[in-house]
């Protein structure tokens, strides 16, 4: 799907995979991913995993294996974050990234294969981060990605694990009262961007529109 996308506007988004439905909480995001960490043996569509913020630290927690998300274990740290999203690479390596409360910064955590070693990258200048996996399906996983999204200066911008996320695109022009909302693979295995006007500027929150690839 990626580095080239063809955008295609609706005006109805299509529903999102389970774990992206119903209204978003920025503390708490779910990914849909395998048996465990560094574990890809069952594939990543084992179970669900769920990442939350709890003071300064990212707990990890998975569906199955992990007692019904009880078993929950820090994996990230950092000091005034709003909003965290969690995907898996095609090794389980857990994608984290979080923005900075009341900063347009964001923070991904990833596994940098050359380096055999988790990363910690800033990006400043952002709103509205998102990493999401773009196909965890079997048949995907060879030219799958872990892809992050984000606003920056009213554009959708996106980097790929693929490039180790050194390499910016632009995919799309947004208005400067639109943001993204959510993101990830829909039901008719599309990637989506919801879109929504920004509640601080008009007194609406319907979606504008979504945008499939």
């Amino acid at each position: 799907m990626f580095p080239q996308p063809q955008p295609f506007w609706f005006s109805r988004p299509e529903k999102f995979r389970a774990q992206y439905a119903g209204i978003r909480n920025p503390l708490v995001d779910y990914c849909e991913a395998g048996i465990a960490i560094n574990d890809p043996s069952y594939g990543l569509e084992y179970q669900m995993w769920r990442a939350r913020i709890e003071g300064r630290n990212v707990l990890l927690g998975s569906e199955r294996t992990g007692n019904g998300y009880h078993d929950e274990f820090p994996v990230f740290v950092a000091n005034r974050m709003e909003s965290v999203t969690l995907a898996f690479d095609n090794n389980m390596q857990p994608v984290i990234c979080v923005k900075l409360l009341d900063e347009p910064t964001a923070l991904l955590y990833w596994y940098d294969t050359p380096a055999n070693a988790f990363t910690t990258t800033r990006y400043d200048n952002i709103l509205e981060p998102f990493v999401r996996i773009d196909d965890n399906r079997a048949g995907s996983l060879s030219f799958n990605d872990a892809i992050f999204s984000y606003n920056r200066a009213n554009q959708i911008m996106y980097r790929l694990q693929r490039d180790r996320y050194t390499v910016e695109y632009k995919f799309i022009d947004l208005h400067p009262w639109q943001k993204i909302y959510q993101c990830g693979m829909n039901i008719k295995f599309r990637f989506q961007y919801d879109i929504v006007w920004d509640t601080d500027k008009i007194n609406r929150c319907d979606y504008a529109s979504a945008i499939n690839l």
